[in-house]
């Protein structure tokens, strides 16, 4: 009578256990080429940037994948921050932003898929931010 019994909770265990694996693999595999997609969008933004801008440096300073919120951004899916130390442009920093934006929006693919990228320019003890949401330009 005890050994039935435990061969149906064994048998239970193993059924659960199966079920769990068949749901778990595919949100795995789903989490995994959600973070390849989107680090490799934040890689040719990084490289873009590089190739483009006249910085001494270009850092990414915050990298965030998978749904999140706070009061100042909303609900996003992903957010990046480069920061953009003693830049040499000859135009304000709202010009360089929509050049940049435009130059990434051309030459990146899935570019418009990242929610907030955010490119702060520091120049000694000036430190402006240009935020983009979805390849648009918030000024």
């Amino acid at each position: 009578m005890n050994t039935q019994k435990n061969n149906t909770n064994n048998s239970i265990k193993i059924v659960i256990g199966g079920l769990a694996l068949v749901l778990a693999i595919p949100f795995c595999m789903g989490m995994y080429s959600g973070y390849q997609s989107h680090s490799g969008t934040t890689g040719a933004v990084a490289k873009t940037l590089k190739k483009n801008c006249d910085c001494e440096s270009i850092q990414i300073d915050h990298v965030a994948y998978g749904l999140q919120f706070n009061r100042k951004e909303g609900v996003t899916g992903d957010q990046v921050t480069f920061t953009l130390d003693n830049c040499n442009h000859s135009t304000t920093v709202e010009k360089e932003a929509e050049r940049l934006n435009q130059l990434l929006q051309n030459e990146i693919e899935g570019y418009e898929k990242l929610d907030v990228v955010e490119l702060n320019f520091t120049n000694g003890d000036a430190n402006e931010t240009a935020v983009i949401r979805n390849g648009k330009l918030q000024l």
